[in-house]
């Protein structure tokens, strides 16, 4: 799920460990740290990386595989699931 993700990257960037994170559609994580609670959103870089934008500054949650022949292109937070947009090279998985 994107919630471990998302505390361990806060954790690796800021030092602190949150004790949650939720998704807010359509594009936004929440998570609470030291009794406050941070919004940021949710953003799919052109390199395919997915990261969190927050008081100006970018954490990078999801870096892509080289391996893997898709690109994400987009993301949306849904009522269920955070939904990934992206192309997909079926001649590279062919190959």
């Amino acid at each position: 799920t994107v919630s471990p993700m998302a505390l361990a990257a806060f954790e690796a960037s800021y030092g602190i460990k949150p004790t949650s994170a939720s998704l807010v559609a359509p594009d936004t994580i929440r998570v609470k740290v030291a009794g406050l609670t941070i919004s940021g959103q949710l953003v799919v870089a052109s390199d395919g990386s997915i990261g969190v934008v927050a008081n100006g500054s970018t954490i990078r949650l999801v870096d892509p595989d080289p391996s893997l022949p898709f690109h994400l292109t987009g993301l949306a937070v849904t009522s269920k699931a955070l939904e990934l947009r992206g192309t997909l090279d079926v001649g590279a998985l062919m190959r």
